[in-house]
Order: structure tokens, then C-alpha cells, then sequence
């Protein structure tokens, strides 16, 4: 919030006024830009210019080149950077001086000290004729910084403990292990290992192992099988399962190019990769039983499998002779980023005996502490909560295996774990049903099993005691989902030894319910926390985006859409099935927001505009909440769109109005624009044409949706479960693009969602239009919302004994006042 605003807002309190008596709400509720938010899903320059830093030193990155072409593909593989911070512009004796690195994300940094603003730039290709220097960048400490020496991790294969030093702690080996008969959750977790051993050791293909990999088949559930029978022998001592060792050197054994080898080799997909850390595992706890001859068949799978993970894929390609835009450098896709984590292990087990592993650690920890998550390095993770949460599980892998055999890291000082925690608890507060926000968001089941993986591990890697309260909801959540079985961790054998490592921190819910997040362009607002389970039912809520990033990947084309949550049902939701077969899913149609005369967002893959979207303003006081998302650069540059900025305001911690501006392009013909709402599961709806209102029920809650109509006639039409995947205006049918229309037989044709999809329509084309709606859920013991016109772009609504009068204009009398 700016600081006029934050002026505003004291002044109301002190003087005593309500906040709800003619509070205006202008331009000093803007939202400061950031130089982040300029082609966000690069590897970019932070800290920003004139940011104001809480980490002592801060989490670097820059970009690959010195200035951003989004039609570039690939850079050379072999660019050096020069890295320099100082406490004077001039950089006459500079504090920091990291020579000739080969990563865009050098983060083995001392605090720095004797000044409170630092400058620092970065030189490329040092010392060749293609030499330049960035522009100088300038950030300030800020007083209460949390300082994170990382200057001693130079060389951390040299700080590497004895074998078995992943999660085992070497000589702490005994200790650790037990727990399993010691902590209570380690006991649990270990009687879940142990049996996934007893039924994979009776398993046909353990029985008689294969012999080679010359079949294409699943290779990372079995072998990840194998991992839960190793760790039952080394709880247990039991021979039976001793065999495993034998099963891991057939794999170790199989040489490059087969079906079991990493992604990007042979075509192979991203599950091979994860032998990688599989065979790190078993190379580091079967250690002393391995004979020297025995290691050498592990340790060499390992390199080139390293090799072959950082060379010529996740980070270069063509065995290190370029770096392509999906490199952890540039713009990060998921599947390079998935491959260096769940490499993570195969480097720490063999980094103290090989120089392949050894390089590719350095690059890795860098990126570790600098980045962290390549969907969203200052907040949030871009895919939603399915996708989002699930490759969190990666970081979560990783980060726990790197903290263990490397206690120097302190990773726990990483601001990024605890944002992604708040992130994913406030997108979907415990009991959300669903989510329309990225692939696999419709599964509830899907994103709470991830997150029982991932919130405690943060909890007692941070010590955050709100993870650790999500943690414990999504248990009781997801337990009652799975009708009372019990959910356990992805990995499990990591949870069983966290407490050798760290204590769980009591559980606290947040402390406000209400969080803007400018940087990724998220808005959640709720009347209760997010990750109290309890209070959640009685709640209501709204997740919001409009992100600089824009949609791609297994996130959707859907600036300025939002979710409802309340009393413990998702009232409305975009998406169809969230599935990645599914087109639909990724049409902005299926989401709500506008369409531009049936026109649809472009994803931030499909064109190159520096910001797709951003929440441009954000303000609150007593009994609101506002915010406004500003989606023009969404849409092709040939629809011709001039403004969208959506207004919303959150009242009384109960009701919603959301003001649509729209405008074409000066000079540009008039056209039409269409308002979406979709509402899943198919419930009775009662819809009055007359009135422009919309009512139903969902489980408890009563819904009703209200227009204001700004632009006569407005037309509302449903269009249920197929019906809805066919645009009305153009014509088109979203399915000719989904996965299972290529013909391909590995893709089953999934069945249409059975929901509604609302269009609100005016058919006379304009050059400036609006939407006014109001949403109101209740309970059946509230009495109905009267919601009625007060004038041109103004609403009166009484619900609950209060009414509040809103206007989108200069108006007496009004409650709030909202102005462009």
C-alpha cells in the first residue's frame, strides 16, 4: 500500500470515523510496480533496484544475458559472469568480487557489513571482446535482516560427512534410526515402511528382476519401492531384505541409453530421472556393505547420469554447448527444474569422490539457496495448487537431503519455504473443494496429499508454526477424504528421520486472513484463517489472480479470475476438469473472467509482453478489503483491447461487488464483451433473465449472483457440461485441441464435467463498457440479500441488518467510493 494511503487510512482511525463512512478509494491505493514484475518468468535481476532487502545477503540471481530478448532460444553454454558488491556506486574496493562463474545465481555470499545500501552488478563474458557491464543496481538492509552467512559453502563437497550422510547423519547413524521406536511419528512412518517393503519384496518383478531395460515400463515406482526396503533393512536388520542391494546393481549395471536412463535421453520421461536419487540413496546407506567394485558400478551410473541431468538437460544442452530457455537459467520449465531435484541425492552421495558430481552439487546448492522454485522465485508457484504443490514435493526431497548431509546450508534461514507455505495455504484454505487455478486443481485429494508432504518438512526446516497448523488440518482434512485412512509422506523414509534433525513448532494459525501477494499477482482474502479447518467451514473466502507471469505450462490463460469458498463449499470455480488432456482447462472460456467480442487471453508462451497482468491496486480497512487487477496485456495485441481492470471489494467478511472497466483501444472499432462464471457440481440453478440474477445451492450454502446491468440488455445463458467447451461468438470447439483428439492411444477421451457455464452478454457493440455484480453466499437461516441499482455504476445492498452503498464513481451519500 502506498504511503498516501496508509496516511488515509490512519487518519480514519484516529479521528474515529467508520471505515465504512465514505471512505474513497483512488489512486493512492495503487500498488508500486516492481522491476521484477518485467518478464517475470525469467531468471532476472534480484534483488530489484531500490529494494529493501530482510535477508543479510540477499538471494541473488541476474539475467543469462545482459538484456532480455524473448526471441532469443539458447545462449552459448560456456558464458561467464563477474560478480561484484560494494558499498559505494563507484565500486572502487568492492566487498564482494565472485570471479568468472558459470551460473547466473552465485549465492555462496558473505553478510555484508559497515553500510545499509549496497550496489552490485554483473560483468559478462569477462575478459573478451564481448565483455559489458549491467547497469549498477542499488538495495538496502533493512534493520531487522536476518543475516545468512553462506561464504563458508565454497567448496561443499569438502564439508560432506561420513557415509551414510543422507538424512542418517554418518556416526549419528544409531541415534536416527531410533526414532522408529522413539517418536511417535517416526514410529508410524517406519510401520509404513515396512510395510511397503513386505509387499514389494513379495512382488512377481522383485521375484525375478529384470534383467535389462530394454522394455519401456515404469522404472521410479518400483525402484522407489526398493528405496522403502532398503531403509526396512536398515531399520530392522532383517535379511529378507538384504536382497535389495543385488537389485539396485542391475539397475546401476544398465548402461546409458535404455529406458530406465534420466529424461531427454533415449526420449525417455521425467520419472527415470528419479533413479538418480534413488541409486544416491542406496550407494550412501548401503555404504559399508558395498565392496569397492560394487561402489564403482553405483558411482558410475550416478556421473553420467549427473552428467547427462546438468550437460544436456535441466541446465545446458548438447553436453554443455548451449543453455536453452527451458534451462534453470532462463525461464525455467518444470521438467528441467523436477530433474535437479530429485538429482539432489545422487550428487551428495558421490560429490567427495567425483568431480562430475562434485561441479554439478555447486550448481545446484546455488540454485537452491538463490532460487529455490523456478515457478515463482519471490512468491508463489505458478501452476496452482495441484501441480504447484506437487513439485514442491521435489524441493522438499531435495532441500532435506541437501540439509542433512550439509548442516552448514541452513537452509532454514531461506525466506522462499515459508512463502510457499503461506502461498498454498491461502490459494485453497483447508476444505476447499476445488481450485481453478492449474492442472489437477479440481482434485482436493491430490493437493492435501502433497501438501502432508511437504508442510511439515517446512514447519520444522523453519521452525513456522502455521505450517505446521496446515500440516495437522490437511492430515484431518485428507483423512476424512480417504474415509479415515491415515495419509503418509511421498517419501516417507525423510519424515521418519526429521526429528533428528529439527522439532516440530507448535501449531498457530495465521494471523491475518487477508494477504496480497504483488510480485506473483495473487489476492486471498478470507473471514477466517486459511488453515484453520474448523473455522473454515463457517468461512468465506476468495482466491484471486492477475500475474505478471501470465498462464503457461500447467497453469491457465485466466488473469483477473477468482474462486469462492464458503461454508464449506466451493461456490464457483473455472478450470472443467483441471485436466492437461483437456484444452478446456486452459481456455480462458473456462474461467472466471471477460472475454474481448468472444476472444480469449494468450498465454505468456504465445506472445511476448514484458507484464501479462498485475494487481495494480490494494487497500483495507474496517468491514473491506479492495483490491484491482489491471489483465489488458493478456489479450492478443490484435483484439484491440485499450482496458480491462477488474475491482473488487470484500465486505463485512461475507459479500462481494466486482466492478468490470473494459475499453477498446483508441481508434479501435467498438465490440462486445462477455462476463463468465462457472459453477461446479451441477446444482439447480434458478435463473431470472428480468432480474440478471442468478440463485442456487451448493451443499449448504445459498448463492446469489446479481448483475447491475451497465450495458441493456443483458442476457444471461447457461451452457451445461459440453455444451460449454463450444465459444457461442466464434463458434469454436476447445476440444478439437485437447491430448486425446491427436489419436493417440496412450490418452483416453475424458468425459465433459457436468457443470454450468454461465455467460453474462450485451449485444450491442461499445467502445467503453462495464459489469456490476454482486455475489452473496449465505446460510438458510440468513434472510435473502436485497441488492438493488443506485445509480450509474452503484450498488446498494443489505445483508445481515447493514446496508452499504458502493459506488464506481464520484457519488454522495455512498459508503465507499471507488475512482479510476
Amino acid at each position: 500500500m502506498t504511503e498516501r494511503a496508509l496516511v488515509t487510512l490512519a487518519l480514519l482511525a484516529i479521528t474515529g470515523c467508520s471505515a465504512l463512512a465514505a471512505v474513497v478509494l483512488g489512486p493512492e491505493t495503487a500498488v508500486p510496480t516492481d522491476p521484477r514484475e518485467q518478464y517475470a518468468r525469467y531468471v532476472g535481476f534480484r534483488p530489484a533496484d531500490g529494494e529493501i532487502v530482510h535477508l543479510n545477503p540477499p538471494r541473488l540471481s541476474w539475467h543469462y544475458a545482459p538484456q532480455i530478448d524473448p526471441s532469443v532460444r539458447s545462449y552459448p553454454g560456456d558464458r561467464l559472469f563477474t560478480l561484484q558488491i560494494a558499498n559505494t556506486p563507484d565500486f572502487a574496493d568492492p566487498e564482494v568480487v565472485i570471479e568468472r562463474t558459470p551460473v547466473n545465481f552465485y549465492n555462496f555470499l558473505p553478510v555484508l557489513r559497515g553500510a545499509d545500501t549496497w550496489y552490485w552488478r554483473v560483468c559478462y563474458d569477462p575478459g573478451t571482446d564481448a565483455e559489458v557491464w549491467s547497469e549498477v543496481r542499488r538495495f538496502r538492509i533493512a534493520h531487522d535482516a536476518v543475516e545468512w552467512d553462506r561464504s563458508g559453502l565454497r567448496d561443499p563437497a569438502s564439508l560432506l560427512g561420513p557415509h551414510p550422510r543422507l538424512l542418517l547423519g554418518g556416526a549419528r547413524r544409531d541415534e536416527v534410526l531410533a526414532l522408529a521406536a522413539t517418536d511417535e511419528r517416526s514410529v508410524e512412518l517406519a510401520g509404513h515402511i515396512i510395510g511397503i517393503a513386505d509387499r514389494t519384496i513379495a512382488r512377481d518383478w522383485y521375484q525375478d528382476f529384470w534383467a535389462d531395460d530394454t522394455e519401456a515400463r515404469n522404472y521410479m515406482n518400483p525402484c522407489k519401492d526398493m528405496v522403502s526396503v532398503a531403509f526396512a533393512y536398515l531399520l530392522t536388520g532383517d535379511a529378507k531384505y538384504a536382497g535389495v542391494k543385488d537389485r539396485f546393481l542391475t539397475v546401476a549395471s544398465w548402461p546409458p541409453g535404455g529406458k530406465s536412463s534420466p529424461e531427454g535421453m533415449a526420449g525417455n520421461d521425467k520419472w527415470s530421472t528419479h533413479l538418480t536419487e534413488y541409486l544416491g540413496l542406496i550407494y550412501d546407506w548401503l555404504y559399508a556393505e558395498l565392496t569397492p567394485e560394487e561402489r564403482a558400478v553405483i558411482r558410475g551410473s550416478l556421473e553420467w547420469r549427473i552428467a547427462h541431468t546438468m550437460g544436456s538437460f535441466a541446465w545446458k544442452r548438447g553436453d554443455g554447448e548451449t543453455v536453452r530457455t527451458g534451462s534453470i537459467a532462463l525461464l525455467c520449465a518444470s521438467h528441467p527444474y523436477e530433474n535437479l531435484m530429485v538429482s539432489m541425492a545422487g550428487m551428495l552421495a558421490i560429490a567427495d569422490e567425483s568431480q562430475v558430481a562434485r561441479d554439478a552439487l555447486e550448481v545446484a546448492l546455488h540454485y537452491l539457496i538463490g532460487i529455490t522454485n523456478g515457478m515463482g522465485e519471490d512468491e508463489g508457484w505458478n501452476e496452482g495448487p495441484g501441480y504447484g504443490n506437487g513439485k514442491m514435493k521435489w524441493l522438499t526431497d531435495a532441500t532435506w537431503y541437501a540439509q542433512s548431509a550439509l548442516p552448514a546450508l541452513e537452509l532454514g534461514r531461506n525466506p522462499a519455504y515459508d512463502a510457499l507455505c503461506d502461498f498454498f495455504a491461502r490459494i485453497t484454505p483447508v476444505g476447499a473443494e476445488h481450485s481453478s487455478f492449474g492442472n489437477r486443481g479440481i482434485n482436493e485429494i491430490d493437493w492435501c496429499s502433497s501438501r502432508i508432504t511437504n508442510f511439515r518438512r517446512v514447519a520444522m526446516l523453519t521452525g513456522n508454526p502455521v505450517a505446521m497448523q496446515n500440516w495437522l488440518a490437511t492430515r484431518e482434512r485428507l483423512t476424512e477424504l480417504r474415509d479415515g485412512a491415515v495419509p503418509q509422506p511421498f517419501s516417507p523414509w525423510i519424515d521418519c528421520c526429521l526429528p533428528a534433525h529439527a522439532a516440530e513448532p507448535a501449531p498457530r494459525v495465521e494471523d491475518d486472513p487477508v494477504r496480497l501477494f504483488p510480485l506473483a499477482g495473487w489476492v486471498t482474502v478470507s473471514s477466517a484463517p486459511p488453515s484453520d479447518y474448523a473455522a473454515q467451514r463457517d468461512a468465506v473466502s476468495m482466491t484471486f489472480h492477475c500475474r505478471p507471469r501470465g498462464g503457461y505450462s500447467h497453469s491457465f490463460r485466466s488473469e483477473n479470475a477468482f474462486d469462492i469458498h464458503a461454508y464449506g463449499s466451493t461456490i464457483t470455480c473455472g478450470g472443467g476438469t483441471t485436466s492437461n488432456q483437456e484444452f478446456f482447462a486452459n481456455s480462458t472460456m473456462s474461467h472466471n473472467t471477460v472475454l474481448v467480442g468472444g476472444g480469449e487471453q494468450l498465454g505468456s508462451t504465445q506472445y511476448s509482453a514484458p507484464v501479462i497482468g498485475r494487481i495494480s491496486r490494494f487497500a483495507r480497512g474496517d468491514g473491506w478489503v479492495y483490491w484491482a487487477g489491471d489483465a489488458t496485456n493478456a489479450y492478443a495485441p490484435e483484439q484491440n483491447l485499450g482496458r480491462f481492470v477488474r475491482h473488487v471489494l470484500f465486505v463485512d467478511d461475507a459479500w462481494f461487488v466486482i466492478f468490470d472497466d473494459l475499453a477498446v483501444a483508441e481508434g479501435a472499432p467498438p465490440t462486445t464483451f462477455q462476463w463468465l462464471y462457472h459453477i461446479n457440481p451441477a446444482v439447480e440453478l434458478h435463473i431470472d433473465q428480468d432480474a440478471a440474477s442468478i440463485d442456487c445451492q451448493i451443499g449448504r450454502t445459498l448463492v446469489r449472483v446479481q448483475h447491475l446491468p451497465q450495458m441493456d440488455p443483458l442476457s444471461i445463458s447457461n451452457r451445461r457440461a459440453a455444451e460449454g467447451m463450444v465459444n457461442p461468438i466464434t463458434g469454436e470447439d476447445v476440444t478439437a485441441n485437447d491430448k486425446w483428439a491427436a489419436n493417440r492411444e496412450d490418452i483416453r477421451r475424458p468425459e465433459a464435467l457436468d457443470a454450468h457455464h454461465l455467460w453474462v452478454t450485451h449485444a450491442q457493440p461499445v467502445s467503453e463498457g462495464s459489469f456490476l455484480a454482486v455475489i452473496v453466499p449465505r446460510l438458510a437461516e440468513d434472510a435473502p440479500p436485497l441488492i438493488e441499482a443506485a445509480g450509474e455504476r452503484a450498488v446498494r445492498v443489505s445483508f445481515r441488518g447493514t446496508t452499504r452503498t458502493i459506488a464506481f464513481r464520484e457519488m454522495d451519500g455512498a459508503d465507499i467510493v471507488v475512482l479510476p
